[in-house]
């Protein structure tokens, strides 16, 4: 056991070992099998969130008594009506801030009781170590980093994390990070954005650089992961990537934890639904819909039936996500208004090797743009771009192209890859 992680488990033990029996109880309900795990859902744990919402926190009606009788709640709910969320029994000063700025650069806060945060403690341990990282190692951490998040010195030491700031998108920026990578003395675990680390994962086939020997595992999150990226992360950075599907208001909703590719519910903490896209309505399975999830053990500031603004489908047996399209915002529609998928858009983009960014943008009902970061290389493969996405768009398409010297990150620092201009005009 290494020093740290010795440390961590005695803080805990001083703690009366909340974290370490709360670990253990997920991991021998993983261990028996999945739907062991799946059953730590409890409908009365839910009911008991449900009662006292209705009856403390003033946003939600009072004569609620099952889910179907709260309306959804989006970011804007929240941040129009921040105090009408807050239960009563808590001092907002005592509570720990969860700040994230998200796409568009306006902050979104919620609170979580330390009830709250020992349960996020727990499901990120037992998550991460289902992808093979154990508390201690050190590990690279993909986000933007700014004056709200900085670490010290001290603390990076103690967590073991080395900071990678991803508004950096140079060439130089990534050489110097395989470098620093191929120079460990120990394996490392990568986490962060998915598009920052495919970026690094470019720069090492370009640089014909393998790092298999230094990485233990990727864990991407904030982002959609499309299988694509994932099996080239997988040729040169490490066997080991699973995507994990989170937020900074709520935790860990769902991971990868196998080949399959389908995403296990945290059920231990969430209510996790997929809505009509027009109704709080439950889809009909095999469907896709809006996900929507109910934070169980935040009673400070419970937020039920919260929209994460993503789209996804539920597998049949209500363990997995099997599907998860990423931002609703951002859906892409043919020229006959059909939805299809983003990951038809992302996945075809890999044979464009030419390419160091791009990014798909929906102007209109039939317009559609592309615009193309190629650095110094010349790409002389405009017409059979075009020409295959008009089979899957629609041969009325029209579609242009827009060379730039970089694909702007958004204030969240990802990088979006699909865009939907129209959604206004729908």
């Amino acid at each position: 056991m290494n020093f740290r992680k010795k440390v961590f488990w005695i803080v805990d033990l001083l703690n009366r070992g909340a974290i370490k029996k709360g670990v253990k109880k997920l991991n021998d309900a993983y261990d028996i099998d999945i739907r062991t795990f799946h059953l730590l859902y409890s409908e009365e744990s839910l009911n008991a969130l449900i009662n006292y919402a209705s009856s403390k926190v003033d946003y939600y009606p009072s004569n609620g008594k099952v889910l179907s009788d709260f309306k959804s709640i989006s970011k804007l709910d929240i941040r129009n009506e921040l105090n009408h969320f807050l239960s009563p029994d808590f001092v907002q000063s005592e509570l720990i801030e969860q700040v994230t700025s998200g796409s568009t650069g306006v902050p979104f806060t919620t609170y979580w009781s330390r009830r709250k945060k020992q349960f996020n403690s727990i499901d990120t341990i037992f998550f991460n170590q289902l992808a093979g990282y154990d508390i201690g190692i050190k590990f690279y951490y993909f986000k933007i980093w700014n004056e709200l998040n900085r670490k010290s010195f001290l603390k990076r030491n103690i967590e073991n994390v080395v900071p990678v700031d991803v508004r950096d998108s140079s060439d130089s920026f990534w050489i110097r990070l395989i470098q620093n990578l191929s120079n460990a003395k120990r394996k490392v675990f990568l986490l962060g954005y998915a598009s920052a680390i495919e970026e690094l994962s470019k720069t090492c086939e370009r640089q014909d650089v393998k790092l298999h020997s230094k990485i233990l595992g990727i864990i991407t999150m904030s982002e959609a992961l499309p299988d694509s990226a994932k099996a080239h992360m997988r040729q040169w950075l490490s066997e080991n990537v699973f995507a994990r599907y989170s937020n900074m208001e709520n935790g860990i909703i769902a991971q990868q934890v196998d080949e399959s590719g389908r995403f296990l519910i945290n059920s231990h903490s969430f209510k996790v639904e997929t809505l009509k896209m027009d109704s709080d309505e439950s889809v009909s399975k095999g469907e896709i819909g809006r996900i929507v999830i109910t934070d169980i053990y935040n009673y400070a500031m419970p937020l039920i039936r919260y929209d994460t603004g993503d789209l996804g489908r539920i597998s049949s047996c209500g363990m997995y996500l099997d599907h998860i399209e990423g931002r609703k915002m951002d859906a892409i529609y043919n020229t006959k208004d059909q939805l299809i998928s983003s990951f038809v858009i992302t996945n075809m983009m890999w044979k464009y090797k030419e390419l160091l960014q791009y990014q798909f943008v929906q102007c209109s009902r039939t317009s559609y743009l592309f615009k193309l970061n190629i650095g110094n290389n010349t790409f002389t493969r405009e017409k059979e771009l075009i020409e295959e996405f008009k089979g899957y768009l629609g041969y009325d398409a029209e579609i242009k192209i827009e060379y730039v010297k970089e694909v702007p990150l958004l204030n969240s620092g990802k990088r979006r890859k699909v865009l939907n201009l129209m959604r206004n005009h729908r």
